[in-house]
């Protein structure tokens, strides 16, 4: 049995999970309380995100076998946070820390809830201790270089990436974090080179493909500002991201509500919200806008994902029939017809990236997403039959106007979501 553990060791450092599957199938055959086999394969399933409730039963099934063997709850530490749920992910490894104190790798787990939690200086401590047990453990240098990056101190981070780079080149993992190092000191080009060279040597690296992705777009300067955007937004703390969201919105309606009453402060404040609305709608769409332009990039358009195209599949008309429907609008009726056209349909563009957001999401939120969404969509199309049928456009204004407060809602519900999901 010995010797089958080590060729499934050998087979998962080869990323061949396919071939490791059936290595610890063989030996759960011949002994079905194995917990370290139910564990092994709990790891494994995660390379595959259809997989991830079958990878938990695995996980927990090896807990229930041996409750005081630490790997058992590395798994399923590892099995929730490919989940997403982060609290529940840094419970399990803090028993396996319990258990055993003296292993890097539980240390490493634990910097990486504590990453997804944003609790970054937590995730720089937790970095440090795994490396004071093992110095030459490759993943918690790794996370030591997020860490210093999250932590604002970029220029000790990129060295970080690099030194650990220079003890391990074929580590897939280092050239990411050296990808994602290199694009926070805005260097997007040599960035690209690091995420290549990750893929290269692991295809199935995820934070190599999101970050050649992000290395691309940074290429557009209007992708480029959005992506420093949420790398700012990203190294502050949950409650503080809320507050920026939060505080933008109101100071938005604070502008728009003095100047209704103030010629000279609506003539100042009118560029200032159009160029908040733009922006806000651009953090919306911008990432699944440029999957869709991804589409058609010689190397790019191997990186999406099958759900990601699908996005794409649904977007790429909204913003056909919002340019379209715009244009003919303002030409066959008039200028507010063709806003109100486009508009509709640019707010399409981002319910659905919303709905198929909120449809990965393990909570009563995803509903309340979908409902309020049917109802945003609606309301104008009911406002323009009434309209039609007075005829008056006061009614299409009605419930155009509940229709944003809907949709405000919207808004804030859905940052919520990102923040607690980051």
């Amino acid at each position: 049995m010995q010797q089958q553990y080590q060729r499934a060791f050998v087979l998962i450092s080869q990323h061949r999970y396919a071939d490791a599957e059936a290595e610890l199938r063989m030996i759960l055959a011949g002994a079905p309380s194995e917990s370290r086999a139910h564990a092994l394969l709990a790891i494994v399933m995660t390379q595959n995100e259809d997989r991830l409730d079958e990878a938990y039963n695995e996980a927990m099934a090896a807990v229930a076998h041996e409750p005081n063997e630490p790997l058992g709850h590395y798994a399923v530490s590892i099995v929730e946070l490919n989940r997403k749920h982060y609290e529940a992910a840094s419970d399990s490894i803090d028993e396996a820390i319990r258990l055993d104190p003296l292993d890097s790798r539980h240390w490493a787990m634990r910097a990486r809830c504590d990453f997804n939690l944003a609790r970054f200086k937590d995730m720089l401590q937790h970095a440090e201790k795994g490396l004071a047990l093992n110095p030459e453990d490759i993943e918690c240098r790794n996370l030591l270089s997020l860490a210093l990056e999250r932590t604002g101190n970029v220029s000790s981070s990129l060295e970080q990436a690099m030194e650990t780079l220079r003890m391990d080149p074929d580590d897939d993992d280092s050239h990411a974090m050296l990808g994602f190092t290199l694009l926070q000191n805005g260097k997007h080009i040599e960035a690209r080179d690091a995420f290549r060279e990750a893929l290269r040597i692991n295809p199935m690296n995820e934070y190599a493909r999101s970050g050649m992705m992000e290395a691309i777009s940074s290429r557009s300067i209007v992708f480029r500002t959005v992506n420093r955007f949420y790398s700012w937004l990203n190294r502050m703390p949950a409650q503080q991201q809320m507050f920026i969201i939060f505080g933008g919105w109101v100071l938005m309606q604070l502008l728009s509500s003095v100047g209704k009453n103030n010629p000279t402060v609506q003539m100042l404040s009118l560029p200032i919200l159009l160029a908040y609305l733009s922006f806000a709608v651009m953090t919306w769409i911008a990432t699944p806008l440029f999957q869709t332009f991804l589409r058609f990039h010689p190397f790019g358009k191997h990186l999406l994902r099958d759900k990601e195209t699908r996005l794409s599949n649904v977007i790429a008309p909204c913003l056909m029939l919002a340019v379209v429907g715009g244009a003919y609008g303002w030409f066959s009726v008039d200028l507010w017809t063709g806003s109100g056209v486009a508009f509709y349909w640019v707010m399409a563009t981002m319910i659905s990236v919303c709905c198929f957001h909120a449809a990965s999401i393990q909570s009563p939120m995803k509903y309340a997403t979908f409902a309020l969404s049917a109802v945003i969509m609606v309301l104008p199309l009911y406002g323009l039959y009434l309209s039609l049928q007075v005829p008056s456009y006061a009614p299409i204004a009605s419930k155009w106007q509940t229709a944003m407060w809907c949709f405000l809602g919207l808004q804030f519900m859905q940052n919520v979501i990102a923040v607690r999901n980051r």
